[in-house]
């Protein structure tokens, strides 16, 4: 799982010259991303590893508002930790 989320990573991050990307298509990769990670126990195995915690920060910065919004609710409650 971890592999495919850093090919998406490396997706997201990449300029719009060099992947042709759009805001559509960065949504949907960042869809498909919140729907391999899964639940909440799975953000929190994510937020606690270095990598993990990228990709949970291009979640973030790339999603819509209602990706950023289900994101952050998910590592809300661990946030402190």
């Amino acid at each position: 799982m971890i592999k495919k989320l850093r090919i998406n990573y490396n997706k997201l991050l990449m300029k719009k010259k060099e992947l042709n990307t759009t805001n559509e298509t960065k949504e949907a990769i960042v869809k498909e991303c919140i729907e391999m990670i899964g639940g909440a126990d799975k953000f929190k195995e994510l937020i606690f590893k270095h990598d993990g915690c990228r990709i949970v920060q291009a979640l973030i910065k790339h999603g819509s508002m209602k990706q950023k919004e289900f994101v952050v609710d998910a590592i809300k409650e661990h946030a402190i930790q």
